[in-house]
């Protein structure tokens, strides 16, 4: 999935992949260059400790609205129960009907979304999807606030979908980059009608908490300068190395299931005749790259190998250290290199793959790789080729 090279959507990955389980060792997330949460699980600032953070809110009745509205459009399939399918038909008739239902219609966070967003799974305060319809906040109402707000200060940019177009530009400063000529819309109901006065006075109560964050973010944003400084465009430089196992995810094809053999964890490539990976990272110093093969299926795969780095061919050392195992290493000098962009691409070549020579097992198989390490090559040490030492990057 080469996509997590440029934008990491966490929406897209099993929950239990991510949350603070390490997350610096996880590849992609070291190697994406921005991560899309929509559920506020993760402070990534205190996981990460390099993150540009940027959030964007929406006038929280408009939200709740909105969420109503596409609750009337649910499908029979995803108004799976007869609770939904109420909901659902409430929904159709209006949002006084939706309020009236007396079912949790707290459901899928529809109020105080906001505030649930920026409690950054803090266990006190979880349970706040519920709404408040009192005329005070109650304790655990009060400490999710505080949660939240807190939160909410650290944030590097805040912007108001109500106020896109100026907001987007100081954006774009902020992140240190060129605002793009145009931009594609996405999940957008052009149908939609905005919120009556009746309806926003109906869902007001039920917004208390998301109202004061959003009324401190119109606060925050009254005085945005027009074209700013970016503050932290240092942090959207790429890193200078990685060294990824058998283990870490890998962006792009021809890489077979991880797999373990005693303490060597592995993958093998094919079932073609090439493997592709792609990484983010700074290209300025020329890059020296190293791979640890631990077994091939023909000894023409290895007389076959070289790499392809940014579409120029490299050539390659091949040292062998044990049975079948040898180290690869190439190189590339920056004149090699494509500048105009971070991403790196790589491809393994090694001629063909063909069938595993061990019983039941029908995959098409070329070279076993336990280890792929790259860095700068002005930090590269010749004498570390046997123990695949680590750059200090």
């Amino acid at each position: 999935m080469t996509k997590s090279d440029f934008c990491l959507r966490l929406e897209d990955f099993p929950t239990n992949d991510f949350g603070l389980r390490k997350l610096r060792q996880l590849d992609p997330v070291i190697r994406a260059r921005f991560i899309h949460d929509p559920s506020g699980m993760t402070d990534w600032n205190a996981a990460l400790g390099n993150t540009l953070n940027l959030t964007w809110l929406r006038d929280p009745v408009d939200r709740a609205a909105s969420q109503i509205n596409m609750i009337s459009r649910w499908t029979d399939e995803e108004a799976s129960n007869e609770k939904l399918r109420t909901l659902r038909d409430a929904a159709k008739d209006g949002i006084a009907a939706y309020l009236s239902t007396g079912f949790d219609l707290g459901y899928q966070n529809i109020f105080n979304g906001i505030t649930a967003y920026f409690q950054f799974s803090d266990p006190s305060a979880r349970p706040l999807w519920l709404q408040s319809k009192s005329a005070g906040l109650n304790a655990l109402e009060l400490r999710a606030l505080e949660i939240a707000l807190s939160n909410f200060e650290k944030m590097d940019f805040i912007g108001i979908v109500e106020s896109f177009d100026a907001h987007f530009q100081h954006m774009c400063a902020v992140m240190g980059v060129q605002p793009p000529q145009s931009l594609q819309a996405h999940n957008v109901n052009p149908a939609k009608s905005r919120c009556t006065d009746e309806d926003r006075e109906l869902l007001l109560p039920y917004v208390q908490l998301d109202m004061q964050i959003y009324n401190r973010a119109l606060e925050k944003t009254a005085e945005l300068p027009l074209v700013p400084a970016p503050p932290k465009a240092e942090y959207l430089t790429p890193p200078r190395g990685y060294i990824l196992s058998g283990e870490d995810y890998l962006s792009g094809d021809g890489w077979h299931v991880c797999e373990r053999n005693g303490h060597k964890i592995s993958r093998w490539t094919g079932p073609g005749d090439l493997s592709a990976l792609s990484l983010m990272i700074d290209k300025s110093d020329g890059l020296f790259m190293r791979l640890h093969v631990a077994d091939f299926m023909h000894p023409e795969q290895v007389n076959a190998l070289y790499l392809m780095v940014d579409g120029v061919k490299t050539g390659v050392n091949i040292t062998p250290i044990n049975n079948n195992g040898f180290i690869v290493e190439a190189w590339a000098t920056p004149d090699q290199l494509d500048h105009s962009t971070a991403r790196l691409d790589i491809a393994i070549h090694y001629g063909f793959s063909q069938k595993s020579k061990n019983s039941g097992d029908d995959r098409i198989l070329g070279l076993e790789i336990s280890e792929f390490e790259v860095g700068p090559l002005s930090e590269y040490q010749p004498d570390s080729i046997l123990n695949l030492s680590r750059w200090v990057y």
